[in-house]
């Protein structure tokens, strides 16, 4: 049995591919949305936001 459990290992994946993540987030709502699939604007608008934090926090991560 592993000792570490399902959500740190999801926090550990997740290390260093946030941004990317949310980038092909956009990406697929961006295709669902030429396809006429409605995307409501919060949903934009928290992409765009997460995407921005991200990216922040991996700028000064890399300062240090």
């Amino acid at each position: 049995m592993s000792d570490v459990s399902p959500p740190a290992a999801i926090a550990r994946w997740l290390d260093g591919r946030k941004t990317y993540v949310t980038a092909a987030t956009i990406l697929v709502c961006g295709i669902l949305s030429a396809y006429g699939i409605a995307i409501p604007d919060y949903v934009w608008a928290a992409l765009a936001a997460l995407g921005l934090g991200f990216l922040r926090s991996a700028v000064h991560k890399a300062e240090l």
